[in-house]
């Protein structure tokens, strides 16, 4: 009965953990969408505006797309119960 305890204690432990990265990612790809809408952004003729696209703000979203693929990544890792 001890060992069924611990085991839902586990299991339990890694939902919340996996439901935790979850959200933190949801959260980083609405704001890779947002940032990626910015650096897109049309001119009233559907023009992308390459005046915006600036390195620094290329350069960021690189970093926030990896730290993203970092994050599903461990989420994957989480699932798998690894």
């Amino acid at each position: 009965m001890q060992a069924h305890r611990e085991d839902n204690a586990v299991l339990r432990k890694q939902l919340t953990d996996s439901h935790n990265l979850c959200s933190a990612l949801e959260g980083k790809l609405d704001a890779l969408g947002v940032q990626l809408d910015e650096l897109l952004h049309q001119d009233p003729y559907g023009n992308v505006d390459v005046i915006d696209i600036t390195n620094e703000r290329v350069s960021g979203f690189k970093n926030k797309l990896s730290e993203a693929a970092r994050m599903a990544g461990v989420l994957s890792l989480s699932l798998s119960g690894k």
